[in-house]
């Protein structure tokens, strides 16, 4: 039986987290929750995927990188509520394995999601969804 891979939440709004945990839940997928301000208390290296909904961030480049820095191995994936080519570019270069509309379709999210929980080697498949 395949390990479930965890997943963790930065800057996330409430609605937005009932729809990520119900996603979780279809996963049979444990995910922690952190704000922002405790990432220095994070053990990084617990969690294989990390979800960063960037519309609570300003510094999202800086934090992308700094998680990148803490994590080589781990996959970031950010969330935006306005997606465009420009900051889908931009985080992508910082080192962002993939880059999503935040939605609250569970449906959309278990299909993006599930990839990362399937196959560890994923590549980001999600660009035309801009």
């Amino acid at each position: 039986m395949e390990k479930k891979r965890t997943l963790l939440l930065v800057g996330h709004s409430k609605t937005y987290l009932s729809a990520l945990t119900e996603v979780m839940e279809r996963l049979a997928t444990k995910m922690d929750v952190y704000p922002l301000l405790q990432k220095e208390k994070i053990d990084w290296q617990n969690y294989s995927l990390v979800l960063v909904d960037i519309s609570m961030i300003a510094a999202y480049l800086d934090l992308i990188r700094w998680i990148r820095d803490k994590h080589p191995s781990g996959r970031i994936v950010v969330i935006s509520p306005d997606p465009g080519w420009k900051q889908a570019r931009a985080v992508l270069l910082a080192g962002a394995a993939d880059y999503i509309r935040r939605s609250d379709d569970v449906n959309y999210l278990t299909g993006i999601l599930q990839r990362y929980n399937q196959d560890p080697e994923v590549e980001a498949e999600t660009g035309g969804d801009l």
